[in-house]
């Protein structure tokens, strides 16, 4: 009885991970019409522009840096999405997010545990992690 059911799971399983990687994945839709997604190679400071390297196709653009935006603090060669600002005008940068958290060892170590921390305490206590592991995973600098 066990060995069949354990079977049909495994099976259920594997018919659903090509939908579950399509899902988890953004539906391979991309972002927005009025957002770019890549990697800033260069900010040049005179002129307010900055060059923005695609994602996928590897095609470089050059943008200009919107109202109050301090070309000293854009962030380069860290993978990125850039909102567009379509009442300034075409090619004109709203703002500029990071996507992905810096991951390095010490950064990786301290996720491990704060999720068996949270896993722990939730599980104490019958509840969900979230009280602890959003605030414990955005002090580590999580979007």
């Amino acid at each position: 009885m066990w060995k069949k059911l354990i079977f049909v799971m495994l099976l259920l399983a594997l018919f659903n991970l090509p939908l579950a990687s399509q899902a988890l994945a953004g539906g391979g839709a991309g972002p927005p019409k009025d957002m770019i997604k890549g990697i800033i190679t260069e900010v040049h400071a005179e002129s307010r522009t900055a060059l923005i390297v695609k994602d996928g196709s590897g095609e470089q653009i050059t943008l200009t840096l919107g109202e109050g935006m301090d070309p000293a603090k854009v962030r380069i060669n860290k993978k990125v999405l850039v909102s567009m600002d379509s009442h300034a005008g075409p090619g004109v940068i709203k703002s500029i997010d990071i996507m992905f958290m810096d991951m390095t060892a010490q950064r990786i170590v301290a996720l491990l545990i704060i999720g068996l921390i949270g896993g722990l305490l939730s599980g104490f206590i019958g509840s969900g992690g979230a009280f602890v592991l959003t605030p414990a995973m955005m002090s580590l600098g999580a979007p």
